[in-house]
């Protein structure tokens, strides 16, 4: 009988550790759950023309920081580099990427961070959204296309392309 009485404290000495490494290993996969849950969700974005110098991208007037560089690519699709939007702020031309046939443009890829891609939710933090930087819906357009990256792998990107190009714009005569 006191070996039965033995057992059971054991029994139960056993199940009280059980419980209390579950309780634990919950708690540890609650934390690891919460710290990859505040990891800010991040937008892939192909840039061209000006917009492949990371100090422009992170300027205070732009990104601040927030872009972070990930790799030179290409696009999959055939486009070309044009300047055909006037850019108010800089007085000349600004770049644009057109399909056309055989052609490849060469830009950079970033990540930013999903909240300031839109207006609304970077205004909700006080800052510019990339749609805002780049005028989206006035001068640009927002879609996505297929880039490769310099190891050969295809990704999809974010990217602004040109609303209503048009021709015969001056660019800077001595940067271009």
């Amino acid at each position: 009988m006191a070996q039965e009485k033995s057992g059971v404290k054991l029994s139960f000495v056993a199940a009280k550790w059980l419980r209390f490494s579950a309780l634990l290993t919950a708690l540890a996969m609650t934390s690891i759950f919460n710290v990859l849950a505040r990891r800010t969700a991040m937008t892939l974005v192909f840039q061209y023309g000006s917009n492949c110098s990371e100090n422009e991208m992170n300027s205070r007037a732009r990104l601040r920081g927030d872009a972070k560089f990930i790799d030179i690519a290409e696009t999959v699709e055939d486009f070309e580099l044009a300047f055909d939007v006037q850019s108010a702020g800089l007085g000349c031309a600004a770049s644009d990427i057109v399909r056309k046939a055989g052609g490849k443009v060469w830009g950079v890829l970033y990540e930013v961070p999903d909240y300031l891609i839109h207006r609304k939710a970077a205004k909700a933090r006080k800052r510019k959204s990339f749609d805002q930087i780049e005028g989206e819906g006035t001068n640009y357009k927002r879609e996505t296309v297929q880039v490769r990256r310099q190891n050969g792998n295809i990704a999809t990107a974010l990217t602004y392309t040109v609303n209503n190009p048009k021709t015969g714009l001056k660019g800077l005569a001595p940067l271009l």
